[in-house]
């Protein structure tokens, strides 16, 4: 499940969930863990990410999207009961009784101002001015206390060499006053401050943050206590510590705690690195339990009175067989697992994301002490994510190829939209690219090594992964038995001779390997990351961790020594040497030019590289953009290369280059704030491009020539869009699982089908209400 919002109705009978397209589904929950159970509605009214979300009602939900707009839904209706928009940058709470809703508008010093609603009318009631004598504060938080109450959070620095105040006002309407007040110490910087953990219990007038007051403890030699400092909420006084965990950390990151300069530099960082580690604190609802999240998905509470603490419930990574993928860990590092959330009455608990579901009865230190928590399964069996990982055709336009978040790739025939196989590999969680040829599909990925796959006639399948180390991006067939990958790292890389040698190039650092001398112990797997994080709880388990690395770091000695040569120099270096991050690439294309395959790709620099590829890999130029490029999409052609320009996560235009024999020139820039995504038709030079504001999917001739609108759309936030030239056609992806396939040419939706029909029928399902969404000019 990936939901970026949850809540509980009252009784727990109904579950909210928002995705990250903006979709809003309601669902009954099941009994067992609390997860969604039967789909009720889906709501598509934002086209943005949700901010807030919770039930006003048994039948009645608000939301806010990041555009400012509110609204006040009747699930069972389906109609809106009210709606405004506050405009961007802002905050929103609701107070405890959901009768109130506050809105904080940041803005800058004069104008920075709370505002309060009834609902569920959505009547401005009042507004109070919320400047705190500062100057503007990039990090803001709001909690509701009471209907007249509102806390804000603030962190706030001097210009210079000031140290980060953390500053708590309390907004009371009752008396038209806002109520200043400062934390005697708080953290160093203001990295990432936005999500630091941070909780209010208003029924107790109690707050909770992280415990900077006092010297980091340390047991076991690398074991570090993580605690909680509980706060009165009016007079920011402590009230008592609490210890929520401990983190195991590297002998060289536990030496500033164990020489306890507690006011140095450098404990300070070392303080800051380590809380990094927990993400998010949520009270009980009664007050009386006090549940903390952590990094790589893993859950625990404390009982405030006893101080008694649960085992670790961890996220298992939404695979079928329940085994953590590296991709799953980079999506829970990255989305940092600051979902947490409980039920009003105390029954179920949510976190993580992919989201978790778990009763709240808890036992405490009882057990294994890490828990893994599997998704639980649909009645067929089958994951239970609805979400598409990647979505895709071969070059050739035979296949599609959906990849499922939950480790399943389906290829479907795009002639008859059936379903011809379905591979179940959880470490396959990642695609990032597909290629077929002669009944092969070569498979990038990004969270594991790349695989080959072999599709038989009965429907069978035979999956070899090739040595080729994790974090590929982009795949290519030049013949049935050589095959070309684009690496994150920033290489190009071709296997060839049934997959039995591989070329590695680098910008003038050709390298070639067998593969029956490459180094390929290191390449099953990451070593299990829970011992890394997590604490071993006295007596439950054995470790012997410690004694593994040694042995092995004694191993690699002895082969580092074997390796020197007489003057002390380091011998020839080993196959998975030339996968470390050289200069990391996130995007890369293939394109075909004056009949050479070419590779275009771009790393964190901004720097454009282009590759020549006939038979072996050629670098052909390097040419440097000198704009920050990172993370964003490419396209090629024969005669261009686009690039999508990146600012605050999102796409603000492109830069269009002409691909020439001396290098690449500068052809224009387009600054288009809601451009979400664009391809290249090879053949004709011509763009397509989608817009999410105005839903406008249009395609425009090379260079700067007419552009004209083929369909709009009205529907959910698009996940991807992909183009293929050898059909025409186009898949239109929305989150949340439903997919079209679109006929340009004959402009009409060919197939709408949801993610789950695949489990169920085996093939495209077209519903009247899907394809309604697209309206072709």
């Amino acid at each position: 499940m990936n939901a970026t919002l949850l809540a509980y109705s009252s009784n727990s009978s109904h579950l909210l969930q928002a995705k990250e397209n903006g979709a809003i589904t309601v669902s009954t929950v099941h009994t067992d863990d609390g997860s969604p159970d039967q789909l009720i509605f889906e709501f598509n009214f934002h086209k943005d990410q949700i901010v807030l979300l919770d039930f006003l009602s048994s039948s009645t939900f608000i939301s806010m999207g990041e555009d400012g707009n509110a609204c006040i839904t009747d699930f069972t209706t389906s109609k809106q009961v009210a709606g405004i928009k506050v405009g961007d940058d802002f905050k929103a709470a609701l107070s405890p009784d959901k009768q109130v809703l506050f809105v904080l508008k940041k803005g800058d010093k004069k104008d920075r101002h709370v505002k309060k609603y009834s609902l569920p009318g959505l009547e401005e009631i009042a507004t109070l001015t919320a400047d705190i004598g500062r100057f503007y504060v990039p990090f803001t938080k709001l909690f509701g206390v009471s209907a007249d109450v509102c806390l804000l959070q603030y962190l706030y620095h001097e210009l210079g060499d000031n140290p980060v105040q953390e500053v708590v006002g309390i907004a009371d309407f009752s008396k038209n006053s806002l109520n200043v007040k400062e934390f005697e110490k708080t953290i160093v910087s203001d990295f990432n401050r936005d999500k630091v953990p941070f909780a209010i219990h208003p029924a107790s007038g109690m707050g909770v943050r992280l415990d900077f007051n006092q010297p980091i403890e340390i047991t076991d030699e690398i074991y570090c206590t993580v605690k909680a400092e509980l706060f009165d909420l009016y007079t920011l006084q402590t009230k008592k510590y609490v210890s929520i965990g401990r983190l195991k950390r590297e002998a060289d990151n536990v030496a500033p705690f164990r020489e306890h300069v507690f006011e140095s530099e450098e404990y300070q960082e070392a303080v800051e690195d380590f809380y990094k580690a927990i993400l998010a604190l949520r009270f009980s609802p009664d007050g009386k339990t006090l549940w903390a999240s952590y990094s790589m998905g893993a859950l625990s509470a404390v009982d405030l009175e006893s101080g008694e603490r649960t085992r670790y419930m961890v996220n298992a990574g939404g695979t079928q067989k329940g085994v953590p993928n590296l991709n799953s860990i980079f999506g829970l590092s990255m989305y940092n697992n600051t979902i947490l959330n409980i039920s009003a009455d105390q029954r179920y608990v949510v976190f993580s994301y992919p989201n978790c579901f778990v009763p709240f009865d808890l036992p405490f230190q009882e057990g294994e002490w890490i828990h893994k928590i599997v998704p639980r399964q649909l009645a067929s069996g089958e994951g239970v994510t609805e979400e598409v990982s990647f979505g895709g055709f071969t070059r050739d336009g035979k296949y599609i190829v959906i990849a499922h978040e939950a480790g399943y790739i389906y290829v479907i025939d795009a002639a008859t939209g059936k379903q011809r196989y379905k591979i179940a590999e959880p470490y396959i969680a990642g695609v990032s690219d597909v290629d077929h040829a002669d009944g092969m599909l070569s498979v990038a990925v990004s969270g594991s090594n790349a695989y080959y796959i072999g599709l038989e006639e009965n429907e069978e399948v035979s999956i070899s992964e090739l040595f080729v180390p994790p974090h590929t991006i982009a795949t290519r067939f030049i013949e049935p038995k050589k095959v070309v990958f684009i690496h994150h790292n920033g290489a190009v890389v071709m296997l060839s001779e049934e997959f039995a040698s591989m070329d590695v190039h680098f910008i003038g650092e050709p390298f070639k390997v067998d593969a029956n001398q490459a180094d390929n112990e290191g390449l099953e797997g990451e070593e299990d990351m829970e011992e890394e994080v997590y604490e071993e709880h006295d007596g439950e388990a054995e470790d012997t961790s410690d004694e593994e690395e040694e042995d092995e770091s004694d191993d690699q000695d002895e082969d580092d020594e074997e390796e020197d040569d007489e003057d002390g120099e380091s011998g020839p270096r080993e196959f998975y040497d030339y996968f470390e991050q050289h200069t990391p690439t996130y995007h890369g294309a293939f394109f075909n030019q004056g009949g050479m395959l070419k590779a275009a790709t771009i790393n964190e620099d901004g720097d454009i590289h282009v590759y020549g590829l006939n038979g072996e890999v050629k670098f052909e130029y390097d040419q440097s953009s000198g704009e920050s490029y990172s993370y964003n999409s490419v396209a090629a052609s024969p005669g261009y290369l686009i690039v999508g320009n990146y600012s605050d996560y999102r796409t603000q235009g492109y830069t269009l280059f002409k691909i020439e024999d001396g290098g690449l020139s500068e052809v224009e820039k387009v600054k288009d704030k809601d451009l979400r995504f664009f391809c290249l038709k090879e053949q004709e030079n011509t763009l397509f491009r989608f817009n999410q504001q105005t839903g406008a999917f249009t395609q425009a001739t090379l260079p700067a020539g007419k552009c004209t609108t083929l369909f709009t759309y009205d529907g959910p936030k698009i996940s991807f869009i992909k183009y293929n030239e050898a059909t025409g056609k186009l898949l239109f992806a929305e989150g949340g699982g439903r997919i079209h396939l679109i006929d340009l040419q004959k402009k009409t939706v060919q197939y709408s089908w949801e993610l789950k029909s695949l489990e169920e029928d085996k093939e495209f399902k077209q519903t009247d209400s899907e394809t309604k969404r697209f309206r072709f000019s």
